[in-house]
């Protein structure tokens, strides 16, 4: 098991569903253990729950730079992307939030229902996050407030849910061919109209001539570096695969051979890429790119089952009691 903080929270969830509802006032943290906000079945989901998960999530976040990203200082900050919509960051970290929560009732009962039970290891397993959480960002372990007792119930939860998704996992089919999953290194660079600008070349050079002079070097037997010297110009490495760059120089690339170049013409007027092929295969790259593929077969055929289970359960939500959970000081702080 991973040693991180949301270690048993689900691993694959469904897209967050935006839930409606009007602004209601703030619930005080004290009442967030006996705040009913949602029943599902039989069962009720109470706000410290719904509260563990969102200051996970946003501690989370703003570790990745989340609000700098948005260029905001605070979860309630609006965002306003291109003058067109607004966006605000905490409504939807406390929608997902309460996704994950309703998910994790429904897979953990769906896999009571398929006799699931959990091991001494698994259990040995949420002890040792419940330590590792309890002793980690003290500003983490207030903004959650949660006893030991009340952690264990709620990842005792996930790890049921999420053997229930290790099961059903089981019964898809992952194959995936060697083609799909190929990952080779390549280097390319982009050349224009401003290019030429820049560099020191005769007059009517174009982008165009440049570039396959660049390519008939390689081609001869010379290093891209070397081809490129003189002109103050660097090719940048990737790692692709064939079904990549497909508008511009994949299917160009998909057919050279170790060490060989080709000009490939852009969509933009008067540029020209230069793609080197450097390597049949990367195989670290290679395997990662399968197990994604793999990872995401099976999330495609659990995102068109798991509706079904969970249309099993009644869902009531109290929608202006979840909206007084609120977000907006950032819990992480760099050091």
């Amino acid at each position: 098991m991973k040693k991180r903080i949301a270690a048993l929270i689900l691993a694959v969830l469904m897209a967050a569903s935006v839930m409606g509802g009007c602004a209601a006032g703030k619930v005080a943290p004290s009442k967030y253990a006996t705040t009913a906000i949602a029943t599902i079945g039989d069962e009720t989901i109470y706000m410290d729950e719904l509260n563990y998960y969102v200051r996970v999530n946003q501690y989370e976040s703003e570790q990745m730079g989340m609000l700098e990203s948005y260029g905001i200082s605070k979860w309630t900050d609006p965002v306003n992307f291109y003058n067109i919509m607004t966006y605000i960051p905490a409504d939807s970290l406390r929608d997902q939030a309460m996704t994950m929560v309703r998910q994790a009732y429904v897979m953990a009962n769906e896999a009571e229902k398929a006799g699931i039970t959990l091991s001494a290891k698994d259990a040995a397993a949420i002890a040792d996050a419940i330590n590792e959480f309890l002793a980690g960002d003290e500003a983490l372990v207030k903004a959650v407030d949660l006893s030991a007792d009340r952690l264990k119930e709620i990842l005792t939860r996930n790890a049921l849910a999420n053997k229930m998704y290790e099961q059903y996992s089981a019964t898809v089919d992952t194959t995936v061919t060697d083609d799909e999953a190929l990952q080779y290194d390549v280097t390319y660079l982009a050349i224009g109209p401003t290019t030429l600008l820049d560099l020191d070349v005769a007059e009517g050079m174009t982008a165009e001539k440049l570039a396959n002079e660049i390519v008939d070097k390689v081609n001869e037997g010379s290093d891209l570096t070397v081809a490129l010297k003189g002109y103050k110009l660097k090719g940048t490495p990737i790692t692709m695969g064939d079904s990549d760059f497909a508008d511009t120089f994949g299917p160009t690339v998909a057919k050279l051979e170790v060490g060989k170049a080709a000009a490939v013409e852009s969509k933009n007027a008067g540029t020209f890429y230069v793609v080197v092929r450097d390597s049949l295969k990367n195989d670290e790259a290679t395997a990662s790119k399968k197990a994604e593929l793999e990872a995401k077969k099976i999330s495609e055929a659990f995102a068109k089952v798991y509706p079904d289970w969970e249309a099993a359960y009644a869902f009531e939500a109290e929608y202006k009691l979840i909206d007084g959970l609120e977000v907006s000081d950032p819990i992480y702080v760099k050091k």
